[in-house]
């Protein structure tokens, strides 16, 4: 049904939302120069354009007849290459080629962003980058896991699970556990790279995407701190409505997204003393239901759609 669309992503196609994308259809590939050598000889003769269909097997493992038979290439930015883009726009002009960024914008990736626009649709998750970039605008996708009737039977075994990498974070989180102890709130933290804290209750060794979704499972909510002051939706939001669990967050631009209710979604004041105040009231009332309208707007489908609808 969707042959005609191809999808890259640098991180392996069991990652976060591309099992979800390969259950749907659509042909998902891994995208990374095989050999530190091969990247070194692209950067030494690009200027040539030393592109064939056998160098691009070779590279990136890509079949190019595959890919002259798409209609529609979308590259993620984790998996957004120099070389690699530059093959795809140089071989599949007549392609509707699209940069779709799930991440926040910085210095490296305006440079990107500059040199690819002649070429490329380019999108973002994050209204502020595209204000900034002049990009279009696609929100997240819902990926709900292949296991799901298998998560649901999980039992609750704690109040609220985070996981992510620490990028400048762990103060927060580590302020945040400390409340969480004086209020009798169990929690399970992941905090990969705050290894100055994995003597004081959190973990910072890495699990597997499935653990996370298990984890989330057996919480009765999940555990969200911004970073960057990042107005787009984060993967911790999508999780929770794909989950139907509640989100605690730090984030006050929440409030602006279509599904935010109160009684699902916690903010974090840190101008307040007690700023986790009615925290415990909160975890114990149940989940609101999201409207199915709003639901169906997070689909693969309607994702894949907006793509479609916004022409150059």
């Amino acid at each position: 049904m969707y042959s005609d669309i191809i999808i890259f992503r640098r991180i392996q196609p069991s990652s976060a939302g591309s099992e979800y994308l390969i259950s749907c259809g659509y042909k998902v590939f891994s995208v990374k120069t095989r050999f530190k050598w091969l990247y070194l000889f692209l950067r030494v003769f690009h200027k040539f354009k030393p592109y064939s269909a056998f160098l691009a097997k070779l590279f990136w493992k890509i079949d190019v007849k595959l890919l002259s038979k798409a209609t529609m290439i979308i590259v993620f930015d984790a998996g957004i290459d120099y070389y690699f883009c530059s093959f795809i726009q140089r071989y599949f002009s007549n392609k509707k080629l699209i940069l779709n960024y799930w991440n926040k914008i910085d210095t490296v990736k305006e440079r990107e962003i500059n040199h690819y626009k002649p070429f490329w649709d380019i999108f973002s998750f994050d209204i502020n980058d595209c204000r900034k970039y002049q990009l279009k605008y696609n929100k997240m996708f819902i990926s709900m896991p292949n296991n799901f009737s298998d998560l649901i039977k999980l039992k609750i075994q704690q109040d609220v699970f985070f996981v992510g990498k620490n990028k400048g974070r762990a103060d927060k989180i580590m302020k945040i556990k400390y409340e969480f102890d004086k209020l009798g709130i169990t929690y399970k933290i992941i905090c990969t790279g705050a290894d100055k804290y994995s003597n004081q209750g959190i973990q910072t060794k890495r699990i597997p995407y499935n653990e996370v979704l298990i984890e989330n499972m057996k919480s009765r909510a999940i555990l969200d701190i911004n970073y960057n002051d990042m107005y787009g939706q984060t993967l911790r939001e999508i999780e929770s409505l794909s989950l139907n669990r509640k989100l605690i967050t730090d984030n006050i631009f929440v409030k602006e997204r279509d599904y935010y209710n109160p009684d699902n979604v916690y903010i974090i004041d840190y101008s307040r003393p007690d700023f986790l105040e009615g925290i415990k009231d909160f975890l114990e009332k149940p989940c609101v239901p999201i409207d199915e309208n709003i639901l169906k707007s997070y689909s693969v489908e309607s994702w894949i759609q907006r793509f479609t609808e916004q022409n150059k």
